[in-house]
């Protein structure tokens, strides 16, 4: 368990034992690269459990796209599109013409064995 982690549910004992009121404690993020944790404790006043509640949130790169067999240009669209960007706007954060991006979505269908946007998007999803 990393120290910060540690450290939170410590305080975070000792605040709801101090606490009268029983406000809920704010929540831990620790936001890496890769990702964002959140840590929640709920504390049972009746029963004196606590239950600690972890989040996690992944952040996709283009990168991680590149073992479903695509280029590192289609690996970059694909995350595009599972971020629901449009071709035009696709094109204008890349700097390429539409076309190209409509281009690199048809090869992005055929090495997926998909036929749509949305099937592509969740092939891809299915990889993190």
């Amino acid at each position: 368990m990393p120290a910060s982690l540690n450290d939170w549910i410590r305080k975070t004992n000792l605040s709801v034992r101090s606490n009268e009121f029983n406000l809920p404690p704010s929540p831990l993020k620790i936001v890496a690269q890769s990702g964002e944790l959140t840590a929640r404790i709920v504390f049972n006043k009746q029963t004196g459990e606590r239950t600690l509640m972890l989040e996690e949130k992944h952040f996709a790169s283009p990168q991680i796209f590149g073992k479903l067999g695509v280029t590192r240009r289609e690996a970059e669209i694909l995350f595009w599109i599972t971020q629901g960007k449009s071709d035009e706007a696709i094109a204008a954060l890349l700097s390429i013409n539409p076309r190209t991006v409509h281009k690199h979505v048809q090869n992005i269908y055929t090495k997926l064995g998909v036929e749509t946007r949305t099937a592509a998007m969740l092939k891809a999803l299915e990889t993190i």
